[in-house]
């Protein structure tokens, strides 16, 4: 999955939004930037989202994840962020 953010909903879930070919399955799957391991979630889902009305473009898709992430430590211009399934 290629993130485009990183949402912390409360002190235990965190919402990741990208893009993803293909079903986002509960388990643990592997936060990276630049292809080395940052933290690993536990994915609990996808969240549904609904695409605006006037906009052509899919909307993205959300994984929702159990844990705590410092979005901080990412720069989604520079760094290839990604979240991989273990």
């Amino acid at each position: 999955m290629q993130v485009f953010d990183i949402i912390q909903m409360s002190p235990k879930e965190v919402f990741i939004a990208g893009q993803v070919e293909g079903d986002i399955m509960p388990g643990m799957w592997e936060l990276r930037r630049n292809h080395e391991g940052v933290a690993t979630l536990e994915v609990l889902g996808e969240a549904q989202i609904e695409a605006g009305r006037k906009g052509k473009l899919a909307p993205p898709r959300v994984a929702v994840c159990r844990g705590v992430v410092d979005k901080s430590r990412f720069d989604f211009t520079r760094d290839d962020v990604t979240l991989v399934r273990l």
